[in-house]
């Protein structure tokens, strides 16, 4: 089982990367939202990997974070999403969202990504409801609180501020467990996550 490829970036391309690792060159395919975040030819990198088996073919596909593989392989145990499906949904949607989506039931969301129609987005829905909520890496921000709107919006506001998927996971991650008392608004949980980028 090849969990992870750690190597040298020979050749990227819009759907896939090429890395070269102990002398041997593995072609990964990756979301779109994973290759614009790594580097250049010739820098180091490290994906996270899904081996794909047929009959025909071995298809191997990367992923920076962890989060991101789970999520795909939650997709993909949707009848009717397979990888490539997948890859679509990672590539336009974080996995924050992708989540906050499921928890509020947002069709329209998955109905961004282009290849996802009503039916599909609705059956993914319903099939992943349940599931995510398990995820290890997905839980900085508790499971209730992706009900809310107003968390949904400070995602929003903090990728409007430039901040990166997995930056606005763990500040707020770090508010949910820091603020107490009555349910926060907006206001408090940026100003809060804003305290968070400038600790020492």
């Amino acid at each position: 089982m090849i969990a992870l490829i750690h190597g040298r970036i020979v050749e990227k391309s819009a759907a896939s990367v090429i890395l070269d690792a102990g002398g041997v060159g593995y072609e990964l395919t990756a979301p779109a939202s994973v290759l614009g975040r790594m580097g250049d030819v010739g820098e180091m990198a490290r994906l996270r990997t899904y081996l794909e088996v047929k009959d025909d073919a071995l298809t191997l596909y990367g992923f920076l974070e962890r989060a991101e593989l789970e999520i795909f392989r939650l997709l993909i145990s949707v009848s009717g999403v397979g990888p490539r499906i997948a890859v679509a949904i990672l590539s336009g949607l974080s996995p924050e969202r992708i989540m906050e989506a499921i928890a509020r039931e947002d069709v329209v969301t998955f109905g961004s990504v282009k290849g996802i129609g009503k039916k599909l987005a609705s059956k993914i829905i319903f099939e992943l409801r349940s599931k995510v909520g398990e995820l290890p890496s997905l839980q900085s921000v508790p499971s209730g609180d992706l009900n809310r709107g107003v968390w949904a919006e400070a995602s929003e506001a903090l990728r409007g501020l430039g901040y990166k998927e997995q930056e606005i996971s763990d500040s707020l991650g770090w508010v949910g467990k820091e603020l107490e008392g009555p349910e926060p608004d907006l206001g408090q949980i940026v100003r809060k996550a804003l305290a968070y980028f400038q600790q020492p």
